[in-house]
């Protein structure tokens, strides 16, 4: 690390592209080499920010809109000061100071992952999952290494082959389950976290214990299933959901037609009287 000055005056004559994977290239060195011993380099949190941060979740940029280049310079700062914060975490760790040792390599995951936002190149997990070794945080150093090697092919093959051991070793403390799911295209979640679509393209890492798993898909019953995971365990599950079933509904036939009975009217008033009474006054006038 004794000629970073150099390495520095390089990166401000590459290219965008060409800075962001040399200054990534860098830090996976660093991340990488054993510490030396000797006094700790010094905790200097401008290192890590422009405005004199510690990488920390407060020092985010405001703008998300920044323009590339200042991203890239800011990101190799980051870097540059994670790797000295790498460091001083193997300098405690010698001296049997694990909180020491702790808080540093805390410090330098923030800035390797600050580092991360802003410039997004995928050969920054390595630092990434190296601190987060140091840590103990196996699950999230096993995606991270995992997705090193699977996002970057042409990172340095010695830093590749790191990674490759290093994630066999943290699978030692986590387990892998690959997931058949049927229909394809149902949603699996995990813990509420969706995990993806169906088919799964590869085996999900996840951390020793239960855990809720849920299937869903549009026309299908819902699933929920636990996952009991054991460390250094693999293994592979088989879910089929079964369509919603058919709800036939029975039609009454209609009624029949309704037959309405004539009303019979009641008999009018007998004209009888008046006939014989008009008979009897014709009568009568002829006679007169």
């Amino acid at each position: 690390m004794g000629n970073r000055p150099a390495i520095a005056e390089r990166f401000s004559r590459l290219g965008a592209a060409t800075l962001a994977i040399a200054l990534c290239a860098a830090a996976g060195s660093a991340a990488a080499q054993p510490t030396r011993d000797g006094e700790p380099p010094p905790d200097d949190g401008s290192l890590l920010n422009p405005d004199g941060g510690d990488g920390g979740p407060d020092d985010a940029p405001p703008d998300p809109g920044i323009d590339p280049e200042t991203a890239k310079l800011m990101a190799k700062k980051l870097i540059s000061g994670g790797d000295e914060f790498f460091k001083k975490g193997d300098y405690y760790v010698k001296r049997k100071k694990p909180k020491d040792a702790q808080e540093r390599y805390e410090r330098a995951l923030a800035a390797y992952s600050k580092a991360f936002e802003l410039v997004g190149n995928p050969q920054i997990y390595f630092p990434m999952a190296s601190a987060e070794d140091k840590l103990e945080r196996w699950l999230d150093a096993a995606n991270h290494y995992h997705r090193f090697l699977s996002d970057a092919p042409d990172a340095d093959p010695g830093l590749r082959d790191q990674a490759a051991g290093r994630l066999e070793n943290a699978k030692l403390h986590i387990g892998m389950i690959t997931l058949t799911v049927q229909p394809e295209g149902a949603a699996v979640a995990v813990d509420g976290n969706q995990v993806g679509l169906a088919p799964l393209p590869e085996a999900i890492f996840l951390a020793p214990g239960d855990h809720a798993l849920a299937i869903t898909a549009d026309g299908y019953q819902p699933s929920e299933q636990t996952l009991a995971v054991e460390a250094g365990s693999e293994a592979e599950r088989t879910f089929e959901l079964e369509p919603v079933p058919a709800v036939i509904v029975d039609t009454p036939p209609p009624p029949p037609p309704r037959v309405v009975e004539p009303v019979a009217l009641p008999p009018g008033p007998s004209k009888l009287p008046l006939i014989l009474g008009g008979g009897v006054a014709v009568g009568l006038a002829g006679g007169a």
